[in-house]
């Protein structure tokens, strides 16, 4: 019935909803703890590289990012970025997934898990300015089957501090820019 539903929609703990019982709601809350527990694990083998969309050099940026005056900016393009990685990235991590990020108001706008990885292109809305495209790549940790030709998760696997990939420069450059207020020298430097 629809006071029902209004009613199931105010609830914001299981535990709250009426006529459930409560070897169901243990049931539940155990899953979202596991659950829980995988995700962050997921987390830790997870990278991302960030890139700034602007047709235009923003001041902001290199106020942000290039904090002194001896600051280079890679650009680039979504098709060299994918084919940079791409050639790099074996099963059973599978390419990388490049989008852009979605800026959300997080108390009307929920992330909802819908498609994998799609958590890591969500950021709060007060760093819209960003305008940031992100490259991710999820690397778990796997280990064989004895006796199987498959794989499991390595949960006992110590995560990495990063990843570093080989990657051609020529494919994903496509200019380098000097910071604005860069002295002489370091321009010199940087052309050479």
């Amino acid at each position: 019935n629809i006071e029902g539903i209004e009613r199931l929609s105010k609830h914001s703990n299981l535990t709250n909803i009426p006529n459930w019982e409560t070897s169901t709601i243990a049931q539940l809350q155990a899953h979202d703890a596991t659950m829980s527990t995988h995700l962050e694990w997921q987390r830790n083998w997870t990278f991302i590289s960030c890139w700034h969309v602007n047709p235009h050099e923003s001041a902001a940026m290199w106020k942000l990012y290039g904090m002194h005056q001896e600051a280079v900016a890679v650009v680039s393009t979504f098709k060299r970025l994918k084919d940079a990685l791409t050639p790099h990235i074996v099963p059973p991590s599978g390419e990388p997934k490049l989008g852009l990020v979605h800026y959300a108001d997080y108390e009307y706008e929920p992330i909802e898990q819908m498609v994998h990885l799609s958590e890591y292109f969500f950021k709060r809305k007060s760093f819209e300015h960003e305008s940031e495209l992100r490259a991710v790549i999820q690397d778990l940790p796997l280990k064989p089957i004895p006796n199987y030709h498959g794989f499991h998760y390595d949960i006992s696997a110590i995560p990495f501090a990063g990843k570093s990939l080989t990657i051609s420069l020529t494919t994903l450059i496509q200019e380098v820019r000097v910071a604005p207020a860069a002295p002489d020298w370091f321009y010199c430097l940087v052309e050479n």
